[in-house]
Order: structure tokens, then C-alpha cells, then sequence
């Protein structure tokens, strides 16, 4: 049953898709779509802080997940700098976020695992990505042997 309920669609949480052709595009698409993230996951540690005791290891997860997002940006946005140096800086995403409104417990739970889940598939669209930008950009270059 909870893996119906967080299959729900709730549609202020981003899309785990990263979009543009090339890869400084799917760079600026990963910071935009990780501050966009944010404020849903603050909602989602802010609503189990109510919920959970402080001691619970949900809460402690929760707030590790929130400074290692932090830090990807962080390291996205160092990335994107040392890679495409003439290309404008990042700049944080304009607009406020729609979070949705105040809601029961029920519908914080459902809320939160949609986020969660929506957020983990990112995270894997992402790893994607970043694999795919290594290759590109790191080429491997073997040393050349000269016979002569």
C-alpha cells in the first residue's frame, strides 16, 4: 500500500528529468533542479521534526541528505565553473517555489515519500549525467609510443 501512495503525483515537486543538449545545459538543469528541490525537502525534515522524536534516525538521515545536497550544488557549481569558464556563472534559480498547502498527517507522509522518491530518481538521473560528462570530457589519452 505505501508504495502506491508514493507513487501519487503531486505536481509542485520538480521533475527528476535533466534536460538540454549539451552538457553545460544539463549542468545549469542539475543546479536548477537541485534548488528547486530544496525547499521541498526543508518542508519534508520540517514536518517529521513535528512528527519524530528528536533522537529519530529519520530526522538524523533527513538532515544529512539536506547538507550533502547542499554540497553537490556546491560541487556542481564548481564543475560547471572549471569546465565551461567562458559561459555565464550559475546563478540561483529565480521564483519562489509552490510548496503545497498546510496539510495532515496522512498527506505529509504521502508528500514526503513522493519527494523522497521523485528526489532519489534525480539523484540517479544525475550520477547518470555526471558519468556521461567524465567520459566526455576526461577522455582517456594513451600515450603514444614512437617506433622511431
Amino acid at each position: 500500500m505505501s508504495q502506491l501512495l508514493c507513487k501519487t503525483s503531486v505536481d509542485i515537486v520538480p521533475d527528476p528529468n535533466i534536460s538540454g543538449l549539451e552538457p553545460s545545459e544539463r549542468l545549469v538543469s542539475i543546479d536548477t533542479h537541485l534548488q528547486a528541490f530544496f525547499p521541498h525537502i526543508k518542508r519534508v525534515f520540517d514536518q517529521q521534526a513535528d512528527l519524530q522524536l528528536p533522537s529519530s534516525r529519520l530526522l538524523a538521515e533527513l538532515a544529512v541528505l539536506r547538507k550533502r545536497s547542499r554540497d553537490l550544488a556546491a560541487r556542481t557549481n564548481c564543475l560547471y565553473q572549471n569546465l565551461f569558464p567562458n559561459l555565464a556563472a550559475l546563478e540561483p534559480a529565480g521564483g519562489p517555489t509552490s510548496l503545497p498547502p498546510p496539510q495532515n498527517v496522512f498527506q505529509q507522509k504521502v508528500y514526503g515519500c513522493v519527494v523522497l522518491k521523485t528526489y532519489k530518481e534525480f539523484l540517479s538521473n544525475v550520477s547518470r549525467e555526471l558519468r556521461t560528462l567524465k567520459s566526455r570530457v576526461c577522455k582517456q589519452r594513451t600515450p603514444s609510443v614512437n617506433l622511431l
